[in-house]
């Protein structure tokens, strides 16, 4: 259970984490759209306004993605549960188990994958920041890295329900 506590807090921790960087992504690309407008208007616009806003919208994108996975209070991923509902209350916890262990083992193979392909990108840069195109693609392999995290938790939060249950018989 001490782990599961530990799991608990760091979870916690990385939600905390991620809502800051999704307000202040959300800031920083609200201000690089206004000033990229507001530059058009006096004839001279900066090329890397636009650059930034599209980069960070990807971040945000695919952090979003791992936030509303862990998150389903913020409305959650859309997923199709039609195969649950047609068993007994008793077999969708066994079914929830797998289809996150499932979840777990793409997710650590998109996280592999992602992180491959943005070490090689490392050495092309964008156009405006100069900034390696690499930064850009790890936002998958990071998103699909907490995803694997979350998925975990929701495993052993559910293996560590079940056992607490089974004892108490």
């Amino acid at each position: 259970m001490a782990i599961l506590k530990g799991i608990r807090v760091l979870d916690n921790a990385i939600m905390k984490i991620m809502r800051t960087i999704g307000s202040v992504g959300v800031f920083v690309m609200t201000i690089s759209i206004i000033l990229q407008i507001l530059s058009r208007l006096v004839g001279q616009s900066f090329p890397w306004t636009e650059e930034l806003a599209r980069y960070i919208m990807i971040w945000l994108c695919f952090l979003a993605t791992a936030f509303l996975f862990n998150d389903p209070s913020y409305g959650g991923h859309i997923r199709v549960d039609v195969l649950v509902s047609l068993f007994p209350k008793y077999i969708s916890g066994p079914i929830e188990f797998l289809m996150n262990v499932c979840v777990s083992i793409f997710a650590l193979i998109g996280s592999m994958w992602g992180f491959q392909l943005a070490m090689s990108s490392m050495d092309h840069f964008s156009t405006a920041l100069h900034l390696p195109i690499g930064v850009v693609y790890l936002s998958f392999p990071v998103s699909m890295a907490l995803i694997v995290f979350f998925s975990i938790r929701k495993v052993l939060e559910w293996a560590f329900k079940s056992k607490s249950v089974s004892e108490e018989k």
